[in-house]
Order: structure tokens, then C-alpha cells, then sequence
């Protein structure tokens, strides 16, 4: 299983690289402690990739009407379609030189995940770490399995696969590794914070038996527990900053992203519907099916689970303060652990945060239903131009 994951996670890291999506080096420390290092080689990486990207867009575009659209697509839909393509990459282009300038940043969110972990770590006695690697193998499979079956399907449905692929199908690539990436580092802080939740749980325990046992040992765990509640704390601060950091870094690609997954799961919907609306039939069908709800998959996929893993950090988040008060009313306590306590709990009741892209689109399980809100709207929208399009 271990070896497994490390061949995942090697395979993903390069993958994020080749894109230019990981531009840092890993550095390994004493006791196999582990820290990220900014290089200059990442950055002018991304800047050759960010040329040969425009170069050849601009080699491709000529091609574009004589050679990529059948004849039964409309004006309407062809037009959409480069408008997206081109768009698109220009998005990819930005994100690309956001990693080039923040650098720097982007590595400082990635270390203060390991100075959690250290930090929480000193508390040996009672801190577990919640085993992640399951949802983390299965956010990864499942990603690279609906990019490889796109990739596939286009290979076999396309003549001319090398200009669609830089066309359409390596923009919608490397924003789903985007969206992927963001997703991971939030499964990586909702571990961090369930982990946090069950020592607060086990705590409880040992603040509950400070009373009936000797005065030599109530005195170890009451020293022990106030440590304990100080180091929740502060990794408490550090994590929820770090909710705040990261949506922040990710807030411009999702702002744009998610409009595309939506133009995106349009289109694609439309064309399943073609041949019962036109009643034309195209040679490839159920290849041009499979490849239809590979695209949906690969586009809708991250998203889902970015929204999924936003809503659990959220919902720890609240449990944080609800397992503090319950602490609170049924333990007896020292004075000095429930001013600590109490403490706490005010600074929690001031953190009301919601994972968003600007504080414009929710990055949360509320985005799904503007998602699919909005692909509902625009879908009849789209049919009806299409219809008159085709008059």
C-alpha cells in the first residue's frame, strides 16, 4: 500500500511539474522530515512552456475551420468553441505565471503544512493521523483514469488528434489538474483538522480525570493538558489561515474554471442530444458517446470533489467549537485550562469562513447547484439558437 502510494504521489508530483504546476524541490531533512525549496530552473520552465503555448496557438488557429469541424456543426457552435478553446488557454497562461510570481508563496503554504504536522506531532500521547491515503489515492485514480480515457477517445475520433490536442483538449487537461491540486491540499487540511477534532476528544478524558487520582499525578496531566490545549490552538490558528491562503491562491483559476465547466458540460450535453434532435446519425457513435461522458467526468469531477472536501473542512471547522463547548459544560476543570478554554472558544466564534473564488462563486457543495443551475438555463438557451442557427 505504502509503495503503491509513493508511486502515485511521484507520478502526480511529475505530471503537476510537466504542467508547471509544482515549480519547487523537495529537500530531505534530518529524521526523513521533508521541506520545499523555490529553484530558478521551474520558473524559467514555465516561461518556455508559456511561449511554446502562444507559438502554437497562433501556428493552429489557420487550421481551425478547414480542418476540425464536421459539417453538420453550425456556425453557433463552431464560434463557441473557438471562443472557449482560446480563452481557455489564455486562463492556463495566467495561472501559469501566477505559479512563476508567487512563487515563493505557493511554497510557504505548501511548508506550513509540514509545521503543523511537526507541531502536532509532539503530542505523542494522544495525537493520532487520521489515515488520508485512501481518499487521496482515489481523488488521483480517478482523475488520471477520466484524462486518460478522453485522451483515448480523441486519439481514435480525431485525424488530426496533434491540433485538437492543443486546441481544446490540453487547456481542459491542465485546469483539471489545477482543480485536482487544490482538491488535495484541502484533503490534506481536512485531515489536519479531524485529527485536531479527536485530540480535543480524547482530552476531554484526561481533563475528566484529574479528580480522583493522587495530587502527584493530577498535577502531570493538568501541566500536560494545558501544553496540549496551547499547541491545538495555535495549530487551530495555522490551519484556518492556511484555509484562508490557499482559497485565496486558487481564487483566480476557479473564478474562470468554473464558467468553462459549465460552457463545457453544455456543449458536450448538446452533442448527446444531436442525433435524437436532428435525427443524424454520426459513424463512431457510441466512441463519440464514451468520449462524451469522459468529458463531462474529466471537467466535473475535481470540482466535485474541491466542493466536497471545502464543505468537510467547513463542517470540522464548526465541530471544532461545538466539541469545546461540550468540554466546557460536562468536564470539571482547573481554572487556568477553562480560561484557556474559554478563551478559545471566543476567538472560534469569530471564525465564520467559507471557501470561495473572490467571494464571487462558492467553492463549496453550494457551487453544484449553480452548476447545474446554470447548465439547465443555458442548455435551452443553446438548443433554441441552434435550432435557428441551423434555419
Amino acid at each position: 500500500m505504502k509503495l503503491a502510494l509513493k508511486i502515485l504521489f511521484n507520478f502526480q508530483l511529475s505530471i503537476f511539474q510537466l504542467i508547471g504546476f509544482a515549480p519547487f524541490k523537495i529537500k530531505i531533512l534530518e529524521k526523513n522530515n521533508i521541506t520545499f525549496k523555490c529553484t530558478q530552473i521551474y520558473k524559467c520552465y514555465n516561461l518556455i512552456l508559456i511561449l511554446f503555448l502562444i507559438t502554437i496557438n497562433i501556428y493552429i488557429l489557420p487550421h481551425v475551420f478547414v480542418n476540425l469541424y464536421n459539417e453538420k456543426e453550425t456556425i453557433l457552435s463552431r464560434l463557441l468553441g473557438l471562443v472557449l478553446s482560446y480563452s481557455l488557454t489564455a486562463v492556463i497562461i495566467i495561472i501559469c505565471l501566477l505559479y512563476v510570481f508567487q512563487q515563493r508563496k505557493f511554497i510557504k503554504i505548501i511548508n506550513q503544512f509540514i509545521e503543523v504536522d511537526l507541531t502536532l506531532n509532539k503530542l505523542k500521547n494522544i495525537y493520532k493521523l487520521d489515515d488520508q491515503s485512501t481518499k487521496f489515492m482515489f481523488i488521483t485514480i480517478f482523475n488520471l483514469f477520466f484524462c486518460s480515457s478522453v485522451i483515448i477517445c480523441e486519439i481514435f475520433l480525431n485525424e488530426q488528434f496533434h491540433v485538437s490536442f492543443f486546441l481544446y483538449l490540453y487547456q481542459f487537461l491542465v485546469s483539471s489538474f489545477y482543480v485536482i491540486q487544490y482538491a488535495i491540499l484541502l484533503t490534506i487540511i481536512e485531515k489536519k483538522f479531524k485529527s485536531i477534532n479527536g485530540t480535543f476528544l480524547k482530552l476531554e478524558d484526561s481533563i475528566a480525570a484529574q479528580h480522583p487520582i493522587e495530587n502527584i499525578r493530577k498535577y502531570i496531566i493538568y501541566k500536560m493538558c494545558i501544553v496540549e490545549i496551547i499547541v491545538l490552538k495555535r495549530s487551530h490558528t495555522k490551519l484556518f489561515s492556511l484555509c484562508s491562503e490557499i482559497a485565496n491562491f486558487y481564487s483566480f483559476g476557479m473564478l474562470f474554471i468554473i464558467p468553462f465547466i459549465i460552457i463545457s458540460m453544455i456543449i458536450n450535453i448538446y452533442e448527446l442530444l444531436i442525433p435524437i434532435i436532428t435525427f443524424y446519425v454520426f459513424p463512431n457513435l457510441m466512441l463519440r458517446r464514451v468520449n462524451q461522458f469522459s468529458w463531462m467526468a474529466m471537467v466535473l469531477f475535481p470540482t466535485l470533489m474541491v466542493a466536497m472536501v471545502a464543505s468537510q473542512i467547513e463542517d470540522q471547522m464548526k465541530k471544532t467549537g461545538n466539541i469545546v463547548q461540550k468540554i466546557l459544560q460536562e468536564c470539571s476543570m482547573s481554572p487556568e485550562i477553562r480560561r484557556e478554554l474559554k478563551i478559545f472558544s471566543l476567538e472560534l466564534l469569530h471564525r465564520d469562513f467559507q471557501f470561495t473564488a473572490y467571494n464571487i462563486i462558492p467553492v463549496d457543495c453550494t457551487i453544484l447547484r449553480t452548476i447545474f443551475g446554470a447548465v439547465a438555463t443555458y442548455l435551452i438557451i443553446f438548443i433554441q439558437f441552434q435550432a435557428d442557427d441551423g434555419k
